[in-house]
């Protein structure tokens, strides 16, 4: 694969993922669909390049991703990819690999059909408007408290380095960029979105607004 390296990331991913094509599915274990060349790396929805994965499996595959890639421009889509699975439920830090599977598994069984409190039922027209407008909202007045940076302080945000290493910044937010060469304007840009990633590789999300 001409975006990968020859690491001994990309012989352990390949590793895992030969040893995980052919075998017999669990009917009791909850698997993942997991890309094996990324769609953002020109990867495709074909059967071949689909493998089954266990939520722990999947975790530790984006992680050597990350490692893999040769471009910073690549590094950064993984570091995103990696950054959304590592952020859980109510934006808390998901850990590690046990604890994503543990969380993975656990949504799969509560949330899944019936057990879905909004089984069988559709948002209407109104509420959609609705939830869009409240981001809007929200992601405005996010913005705003930036500009004016009384409140820059008193947010929590968890940071992922270009080589996977996940930061939770709960103060300090100011000395944090500035102790790790990120610029403060594509920071704000990216607290107005939710989440993001810098020209560098670095990923950011909003974990909790206080």
């Amino acid at each position: 694969m001409k975006f990968y390296n020859q690491s001994k990331y990309t012989k352990e991913y390949y590793k895992i993922i030969n040893s995980r094509k052919n075998r017999d599915l669990d009917s009791e274990i909850y698997y993942e669909k997991h890309h094996i060349i990324p769609l953002c790396l020109g990867g495709s929805n074909k059967k071949e390049n689909l493998v089954r994965l266990t939520p722990r499996e999947h975790y530790l595959c984006h992680k050597l991703l990350l490692r893999m890639v040769k471009t910073p421009k690549h590094r950064t889509k993984m570091a995103y990819a990696i950054l959304k699975m590592g952020v859980g439920v109510n934006r808390q830090k998901i850990a590690n690999s046990k604890d994503y599977e543990m969380i993975r598994t656990k949504l799969k069984k509560y949330l899944t059909g019936k057990n879905n409190p909004f089984y069988g039922k559709k948002h209407s027209k109104k509420n959609l408007k609705l939830f869009s407008e409240n981001g809007k909202k929200f992601y405005g007045r996010l913005a705003s408290s930036w500009g004016r940076g009384s409140n820059l302080d008193n947010n929590e945000y968890v940071f992922v380095s270009p080589d996977g290493n996940q930061s939770i910044v709960r103060a300090g937010i100011c000395d944090f960029c500035e102790k790790n060469g990120l610029h403060r304007g594509s920071i704000m840009k990216m607290a107005k979105r939710g989440s993001g990633v810098t020209k560098n590789g670095w990923a950011v999300v909003l974990r909790k607004k206080r």
